[in-house]
């Protein structure tokens, strides 16, 4: 029979606790079947009572070709305010043999389920080099000082902001534990002399790892003896993990996953736009949302074709993999590539090995005391791939643009031998894309940006022109009205008229009333006044917190972070404020 009756009869309930602060519950039951009917049924209120008795019965009438879930939903009921919602139960009736009766006891903790009130939050750091590892630190720590890590589900990084990551995800508990003393152990470590980096001993060391690597079959060149040398200059000779290494950090829940982005950069056709295309990596896996192909995180730089391993290669460094994502120019400039660049079509794994030939060590140095590397070659895991004819429908791939590359099927990522990987600051000088999508889509994003740069809304304006590019949900902003104001430490923007439109709260590095005060409401003695009267210059080369100084002094290092720090605190209530409103609305809607 294609329709079957269904009598319910709800008995009785039990509670271990009160909703009410004076009495007992006044608890009745709301019942759902959707796919039967689109009306509810309640029961009766029993009033004052830890263990209700209804014993009523309600009928539905359902399809046995659907998936029919029966829900029960618990309230407790009060005159004053809106009704206290208990618990929600979800059962599925195909679990029931047609005309049989059958009891069921169903066994909640009697917790209020509010996990549709929680805003999904997450905290976007922007590239800088050392400065943004610095600034990232203040930030963090005074999100930690407001107890708001435990509310953060993501943090995403660029660049320097990233190694502030990699420091911190090597201890398994680090948003629990005082960020003070890590911050200490890498002040100390970046004070060092930057010659530093390039002693006998260092080069020696850098030598032998990448003979290592080479011997293993890895694609070798200058980037990696770069990821080397940053890590010996913020981590000194302690041996950082891998990426995957740090799912230890992630195993109970214990912190935000922490979201790494680089660009592949594909050589354009002649006449064609330069094509970049976002990559994600976590600890778990790494991949392309745009082609929707993730591997784990412990086989990236591994051989694949057509979706096999074909040769396992080791894992590399977390610092070494870090730089292959973000590699700059000496000078602090990103890379501008040539308007077309004409290649040969045919691509084999040999041709990419001659990218970084075997050279000896003194040539490797010559070049790499000139220029950094800019393009880091590594195997394509999405090699042999092919897409779907109906590929152009997806809003991902920009196909409808003559001249963008999207519009060459054979000329996809799929078909490259390599990838070129290139920092995401090229686009974009934060991390915000993997926050903004669809089925990670957070509702509040703390904005820390420490960019080089005196448009403070300048990683917002890249970000609304991504999202426009692609019909992402994102706050229309009013720059104009903006940049004539006073500058702030803190700006909201948000959309009123359109819940899915996230609510950023931007918080750019500026020096503003830190001049005057050692913490919120506290102003600062006259041995402390100089600590914090300090500019943040952006046109001055000469400026101790420019991108081009890779090592700190102590005192610059506390600056910076005490600044950053006392930005967020500054401004407790504009994310409390935010979290709350948000939380009542959505509360709100559930009910």
């Amino acid at each position: 029979m294609p329709y079957w009756n269904l009598n319910v009869r709800v008995l009785q309930g039990k509670f271990s606790r009160t909703y009410d602060l004076l009495s007992k519950c006044d608890c009745y039951v709301v019942l759902k079947l959707p796919t039967a009917c689109a009306c509810c049924h309640r029961t009766k209120t029993v009033k004052n009572s830890d263990a209700p008795k209804w014993n009523e019965t309600f009928r539905f009438r359902v399809h046995s070709g659907v998936k029919n879930i029966l829900e029960f939903h618990i309230f407790d009921a009060d005159k004053l305010t809106k009704d206290d919602y208990c618990s929600t139960i979800l059962f599925d009736i195909s679990n029931l043999t047609p005309g049989q009766k059958q009891t069921k006891c169903f066994i909640t903790d009697d917790k209020i389920d509010v996990t549709s009130q929680v805003p999904l939050v997450a905290v976007v750091c922007s590239g800088g080099g050392t400065r943004a590892m610095c600034g990232t630190f203040g930030g963090l720590r005074a999100l930690q000082k407001l107890q708001l890590l435990d509310t953060v589900s993501y943090i995403t990084g660029v660049s320097g902001s990233t190694w502030t990551m990699a420091s911190l995800y090597g201890d398994a508990n680090w948003s629990n534990n005082d960020l003070n003393g890590v911050m200490e152990s890498v002040k100390k470590e970046i004070s060092k002399s930057v010659f530093s980096i390039f002693s006998p001993e260092q080069l020696r060391h850098y030598k032998e790892k990448m003979e290592e690597r080479e011997e293993e079959g890895l694609l070798v060149s200058l980037i990696d003896m770069w990821g080397l040398a940053i890590e010996y200059l913020i981590q000194g000779k302690k041996q950082m993990g891998t990426l995957s290494d740090q799912q230890m950090a992630l195993s109970k829940g214990q912190n935000p996953l922490p979201i790494y982005t680089a660009l592949n950069m594909k050589n354009s056709k002649t006449g064609c736009t330069i094509e970049t295309e976002w990559c994600e990596f976590t600890p778990y896996e790494v991949g392309f949302t745009k082609y929707g192909v993730f591997i784990p995180a412990q086989n990236f730089g591994s051989e694949y074709y057509l979706g096999h391993m074909v040769k396992k290669l080791p894992e590399s460094g977390i610092y070494s993999l870090l730089v292959k994502m973000c590699c700059w120019l000496v000078t602090g400039s990103v890379y501008h590539p040539p308007l077309s660049i004409d290649t040969d079509d045919k691509s084999s794994t040999s041709d990419t090995l001659q990218v970084s030939p075997k050279t000896d060590l003194a040539k490797k140095l010559s070049i790499f005391l000139t220029c950094r590397p800019i393009i880091s070659q590594v195997f394509n895991f999405l090699r042999g791939f092919h897409l779907h004819r109906n590929y152009s429908e997806n809003c991902d791939f920009t196909t409808w643009k003559d001249t963008h590359p999207d519009a060459f099927p054979n000329s996809l990522t799929p078909a490259d031998a390599t990838l070129g990987l290139v920092d995401s600051a090229f686009v974009i000088k934060s991390g915000f894309p993997p926050v903004l999508r669809c089925n990670r889509r957070a509702d509040v994003i703390l904005s820390l940006n420490y960019a080089w740069d005196p448009d403070h809304f300048k990683v917002i304006k890249q970000t609304q022109e991504y999202c426009a590019e692609r019909k992402i949900p994102f706050p229309k902003i009013d720059y104009k009205k903006l940049e004539s104001e006073p500058i702030r430490e803190v700006y909201v923007f948000e959309d009123k008229e359109n819940p899915d439109v996230p609510i950023v709260i931007h918080f750019p590095l500026v020096n503003v009333s830190f001049k005057q005060f050692k913490s919120p409401g506290e102003y600062q003695g006259k041995a402390e006044m100089k600590d914090g009267d300090f500019d943040i210059d952006f046109t001055s080369l000469l400026s101790p917190f420019s991108t081009l100084n890779l090592t700190y002094q102590p005192e610059d290092f506390q600056k910076l972070t005490n600044l950053t720090t006392y930005n967020i605190l500054n401004n407790t209530d504009v994310i409390l404020n935010t979290l709350n409103k948000l939380r009542l609305t959505a509360g709100a809607i559930g009910q």
